[in-house]
């Protein structure tokens, strides 16, 4: 969430908790409590949105980093062994193939991980019978596989996530601007009302609109 976003969110929790603390100030005041339960309906949304958008992203792309660091790893492995074979047969291409380390693998775009461990993962397969030799046996080959593609299926999942966020976030932006429209339009100007009546309050209330810049 950008700074003066969550600045003004910390300012409108502040005055939930004032809202909630005088409820039996102004239960009486009819007008008062539908547009206080107003806000405070806007901003339990507001806040379920924002933990839930935020939880999901992050979730999802941290489940998608673990995938890919142990395809790098499973893969390179694969490949060092593989390299061996690939030098004592004297097989440039597919030396070019198997030359990558785990740390090559991992910080390349996913895009382009993907290529790599495919393309291990298919000379592998094609020469098995000869790695057999070489400590790298057809299970490993068929789990580099099926790491490839859980990375492949959590890559899908974090694009669908980062876009739900976009969509989530125009919906905040909206929360936002309507809180903000309803607390400076209608309860600021009910609240003032309420200063000799009930100082405390007041005083309280607006204490809690303040938007301070952490």
């Amino acid at each position: 969430m950008r700074k003066f976003l969550a600045n003004r969110y910390n300012a409108y929790q502040n005055v939930v908790g004032v809202l909630n603390n005088f409820r039996t100030s102004y239960e009486e005041v009819p007008i008062l409590v539908q547009y206080s339960d107003e806000f405070l309906n806007l901003f339990e949304e507001m806040k379920t949105k924002i933990t839930k958008a935020g939880m999901t992203y992050r979730e999802v792309s941290g489940k998608k980093a673990e995938a890919k660091a142990k395809m790098a790893q499973v893969a390179s492995a694969l490949a060092a062994a593989g390299l061996v074979y690939a030098v004592d047969s004297d097989n440039a291409k597919l030396q070019s193939y198997l030359r990558f380390s785990s740390s090559r693998i991992r910080y390349r775009k996913d895009a382009d991980a993907i290529e790599i461990c495919r393309n291990i993962y298919e000379e592998l397969d094609r020469h098995k019978e000869a790695l057999a030799g070489y400590m790298i046996n057809e299970e490993q080959i068929t789990e580099l596989k099926n790491l490839i593609a859980e990375f492949e299926k959590l890559q899908v999942e974090n694009e669908t996530a980062s876009s739900g966020n976009v969509v989530e976030t125009r919906r905040l932006e909206s929360l936002f601007k309507q809180i903000n429209l309803l607390l400076k339009k209608k309860l600021d100007r009910l609240v003032k009302n309420r200063q000799l009546t009930d100082p405390e309050f007041y005083n309280q209330y607006f204490e809690a609109r303040k938007i301070r810049d952490f």
